[in-house]
């Protein structure tokens, strides 16, 4: 027996061996998994992470990483970011543009290191992440807060930007 079209409504299964227990139709199924996912903006909480909570340096000078100290708890409220990591060549600074066309600052873990082989440099291990390729990384969104105390170069930040602490 259905009860209901589509949206706002449960199903009963009716067939012979099967439970009877009511089941979300696939219309809910979709919105529970995009809410649950962090995709749907304000279900969930996620306040950007403040200066009151975290604490970013400056780390190296070509490419100038910035080092954040806020620990994974694990607690499942993180964020994905998904975008080009670009590299400002005035002011040695990364960025990621996202699709969206929203310059995104990104603060990385503990232990990040740049690694130069070649004219070329890298985020991370021997595999890490290197300019114009693909970013995608799971971590909270930053306060801009969060950066103003930086003797960062005047063009590292551009007008309108988001700062992400990647996890």
């Amino acid at each position: 027996m259905i009860i209901g079209p589509f949206f706002g409504h449960t199903q009963t299964r009716d067939q012979p061996g099967e439970s009877g227990r009511p089941i979300l139709n696939k219309g809910w199924r979709f919105v529970l998994a995009l809410i649950l996912l962090g995709l749907v903006p304000g279900c969930r909480s996620g306040n950007p992470i403040t200066s009151e909570q975290a604490t970013v340096k400056m780390q190296g000078q070509d490419p100038i990483l910035l080092i954040h100290d806020v620990e994974d708890r694990g607690d499942g409220i993180r964020r994905a970011l998904i975008g080009t990591l670009t590299y400002d060549q005035r002011s040695k600074c990364l960025r990621v543009e996202t699709k969206a066309g929203t310059t995104v600052i990104p603060v990385w873990p503990k232990g990040t290191i740049s690694i130069r082989r070649e004219g070329q440099w890298r985020i991370g291990a021997a595999s890490g992440f290197r300019e114009g390729e693909t970013l995608s990384a799971g971590g909270l969104p930053g306060d801009r807060d969060l950066l103003v105390h930086l003797p960062l170069p005047a063009t590292c930040l551009p007008k309108d930007y988001d700062v992400f602490l990647i996890t």
